[in-house]
Parts: structure tokens; sequence; C-alpha cells
């Protein structure tokens, strides 16, 4: 795939090289902890894979600059951190370096009559499809129903030649 990917709030997770190993050929990853990317830097021998010390708020991207952009709890922090100026600045940000016609993917616990408010904004312009994965459950205490599922919320961002 030639396309550039974001993994946003990536830490020290694996993630980016799986979606290297997937196909997705350059794939940046941005954390706010410089020692995150830091270890994630010295693990790292492949020049696709980049690792960023960068607030996901206010990055130094221009532009439609990324193809896809995956999230797996970056929103959720900065929706618990402050809706009104953490997860609306993410948001709109998030859009910003969006390319028309690109994909943000979302992983969340929260169903979509929490999330889809957030994600079905006129400004935004992307359409959102959301996807219902089963829990692994790892302990002898049964999930309840609202803790039996993940969800991915998958919001394709209008092309501009179709607006």
């Amino acid at each position: 795939m030639d396309s550039h990917t974001l993994y946003v709030g990536g830490g020290t997770s694996q993630v980016p090289f799986k979606l290297y190993e997937e196909g997705y050929k350059r794939v940046t990853t941005i954390d706010y902890s410089e020692g995150a990317m830091e270890s994630m830097r010295r693990k790292n021998t492949n020049p696709d894979l980049e690792f960023l010390t960068m607030d996901a708020k206010h990055t130094n991207f221009p532009s439609w600059y990324f193809d896809y952009i995956v999230d797996k709890a970056c929103f959720e922090s900065e929706f618990c951190a402050d809706w009104t100026h953490g997860a609306k600045t993410y948001l709109d940000e998030i859009n910003r370096i969006l390319k028309p016609g690109g994909m943000y993917m979302m992983i969340s616990h929260f169903s979509p009559d929490k999330r889809l408010p957030l994600l079905e904004v006129d400004y935004l312009q992307w359409t959102v499809l959301v996807e219902r994965q089963n829990k692994p459950n790892f302990s002898t205490i049964p999930n309840d129903e609202n803790d039996s599922f993940y969800y991915l919320y998958v919001c394709k961002k209008a092309d501009v030649n179709k607006r």
C-alpha cells in the first residue's frame, strides 16, 4: 500500500510494527511521552517506521497529510481529561491532517450511543461506520452486556471532489 499512516498515542505498543506487516508501508507513531518514543526508536530498524514526540492535539504535520489515522485509546484519554478543550481540539486536529477520502479508525470501549454524537458532526465532514467486536474475557467473572464488546469507528473523510 503506497500510503502514509499515523498511529496516535502509540506509547510502546507493537501496533506500528503490525501495521507495517499488514501492508501499511509508511507508519508514523506519535506520543506525548519522549521516553516511550525514544524506547521505540531504539527498537526500530525499519526506515519506514518513524517515532515522534508530539501532542496529538497540536501536531506540526501539514494539512491533508495522512491517508489513515489509527487511534487505540488516545481519543478516550482526551475525552476523559476534558471534552471541551481536549477531545474536540483532538478531533479538529485529526480532521485537519487527514487527507480528503482518508480514514480515521478509532478503537473504543464505548458504545455508539456514547461516541456517535461526538463523531457525527457536520463540520468534520466524514461518514462513520461502526463495527462491534467481542471482547475476550480473561476473568472468571463474566462480562456484563456493557463490557462484552469493543467498537471500531471508521470515519471516512469526504473527498474534495464530492463536496
